[in-house]
């Protein structure tokens, strides 16, 4: 079948070659495999795919002797492969003949085949290659026209927008340029204020500087005053100590009454100022100068507070405080003495005074220093005394408790003989005993025993002469005592060292005899197995009622402290 024949097959007949096309394509997969099919693809996998299942069914439902092997398969259906090749060989030729026979009885397709019987092959794959540029260029020319048209439409909008900027851009420019006057305007009349002011601060400045300058000037001047007016008032204060005291008392009352009357005319002014219709001119006038003056007084004393510092405030007002209120700048002050010799004078007897007070002062300091050095050898007299007296306390202290312990002990040895455990041969034995050691410390004490004294009298004079040695031991001077001492704990060191070197020597001779007898002993061998170490079992805890302990302290209260 020549392409002319299909492609007016396709033209005229597409139902029909789609029927015949499966067919004409399964007879060409036969003969080349790489052929695409001109009908349903789609239609032709989903075909293929439901053959699979159905066979896969059919292997899955045999059972095993019916089953065959991958390569019987494959045999198989190559067979079946080339059946199906000639059955459709035969039917392909059958439909062409089946086909042609059909065509040549149309009209159409003789004269199409007359028009186009001079066409090559090759003048065809020229046409369609053509028309599909043609179509191709064709749709590149409706794309392009599309894009133009669009590109058409965005720059009209383009326009419209950069119509409607320019115009904002305009009036921006006018609303900027107005702004920039007025900001001129506003800067030179700025610069203007700016000018003034600071003519004016220069000017304030100025004033101020003069001001601060009288002000210092003023205040160095009040300073000055302060000090000129400290001085005299220091010398006024120092002559009023030197006037007798009956001046001091008359005058002390004159400021008393001066300032009554001072009290008076300051509540006649508030009354005035209360009641001006009542007052004549005159009391106004005068109550008008001295509130002026008043006024000027604090003014002045609170501008000298400002000038002044903190510490020099504080120094004046404790030395010239009472001065300055006592005094009144409208009276003269008034001095007792009238001529400087009366000055000398008591300056001369003030000498006098001071010379004799420092003499009694020397000699005062002097008796002083020799009552201190008596008392200070005093204290260490007394010191000596008490440190000794201390010793001899501590040391009565102790023997106290030896001799309440060893009174303790014989009473319970006397409550054990009474109690009559012991036989009276027994106590006997005992008494003997003590008697033989008593005589031995008394023969030691004191020298020979006497036969007919007895153990009573033989502990009393050992008392006694024990007493007799501490009496003696206190009028011993202190360096002999401590000589004694340190001879005593040397003996008594030597003696601690003799018996230790002893014991060593000992301990050292057992253990060279146990070595000996360890060397010259016969080996043991062991037997069986060597013993382990092991945990002692734990230790029972017998629980003691209260009852138990209550007879257990009766019992020892009857046997120790009940007489028979």
């Amino acid at each position: 079948m020549s392409q002319v024949q299909e492609i007016t097959i396709c033209e005229r007949y597409g139902e029909k070659k789609s029927e015949v096309g499966w067919k004409n394509y399964e007879h060409e997969s036969t003969r080349n495999p790489f052929t695409y099919p001109d009908g349903d693809l789609f239609r032709f996998r989903s075909d293929q795919l439901k053959k699979k299942k159905e066979e896969k069914q059919l292997v899955k439902n045999q059972k095993v002797h019916e089953k065959t092997t991958f390569a019987s398969r494959a045999a198989s259906r190559s067979v079946s492969v080339r059946k199906t090749i000639s059955d459709a060989d035969e039917t392909v030729e059958h439909d062409e003949e089946s086909f042609e026979k059909s065509l040549k009885s149309d009209p159409s397709w003789i004269l199409s085949i007359a028009k186009r019987c001079s066409c090559d092959s090759k003048s065809v794959k020229d046409y369609i290659t053509k028309k599909r540029e043609m179509f191709l260029a064709q749709y590149t020319v409706a794309v392009k026209q599309e894009a133009i048209r669009t590109m058409e439409a965005t720059a009209l909008e383009e326009e419209k927008h950069i119509n409607d900027s320019e115009k904002k851009l305009e009036e921006d420019t006018l609303a900027f340029e107005e702004f920039l006057k007025e900001n001129d305007r506003n800067s030179i009349e700025a610069l203007k204020m700016a000018e003034q002011e600071t003519r004016i601060k220069l000017d304030k400045n100025a004033e101020i500087r003069h001001a601060t300058g009288e002000m210092m000037s003023i205040t160095s001047d009040i300073a000055r005053n302060e000090e000129i007016l400290k001085e005299f008032l220091m010398y006024e204060e120092f002559l009023r100590k030197l006037s007798p005291p009956d001046w001091q008392e008359q005058q002390y009352n004159k400021k008393i009454a001066h300032k009554a009357k001072k009290k008076e005319k300051e509540k006649k002014n508030r009354e005035s100022v209360m009641f001006p219709a009542l007052v004549k001119r005159s009391d106004s006038k005068s109550t008008r100068i001295l509130s002026k003056a008043d006024s000027v007084k604090e003014l002045k004393s609170h501008t000298r507070q400002k000038s002044l510092p903190e510490s020099k405030r504080s120094s004046t007002r404790s030395t010239v405080y009472s001065p300055l209120e006592d005094s009144d700048s409208e009276e003269e002050p008034e001095i007792y003495f009238s001529d400087p010799h009366q000055l000398l004078h008591i300056f001369t007897e003030l000498e006098e005074q001071n010379l004799s007070l420092i003499l009694n002062c020397q000699e005062t300091h002097e008796t002083l220093e020799e009552i201190r050095e008596r008392s200070q050898i005093i204290q260490n007299k007394l010191k000596g005394k008490t440190d000794t007296l201390k010793e001899h306390r501590e040391k009565l202290h102790m023997a106290c408790i030896e001799q309440e312990e060893k009174a303790a002990q014989l009473e319970l040895r006397s409550r054990l003989f009474c109690f009559g455990e012991f036989n009276s041969q027994e106590q006997d034995k005992l008494l003997d005993m003590l008697n033989q050691k008593i005589s031995q410390v008394y023969q030691t004490c004191i020298g020979e025993s006497e036969t007919t004294i007895s153990t009573i009298n033989m502990l009393s004079s050992i008392e006694r002469h024990i007493d007799e040695l501490y009496e003696q031991l206190e009028t011993v001077s202190r360096d002999i005592l401590e000589a004694a001492q340190k001879t005593k704990k040397k003996e008594r060191r030597l003696r601690l060292r003799e018996e230790k070197l002893k014991m060593q020597l000992l301990h050292q001779e057992e253990r060279l005899k146990r070595a000996l007898a360890r060397a010259t002993a016969d080996p043991k061998k062991q037997t069986g197995r060597r013993l382990m170490p092991r945990s002692a079992p734990p230790k029972t805890k017998e629980k003691t009622s209260e009852d138990d302990h209550t007879l257990r302290v009766q019992e020892e209260y009857r046997y120790f402290f009940t007489w028979q």
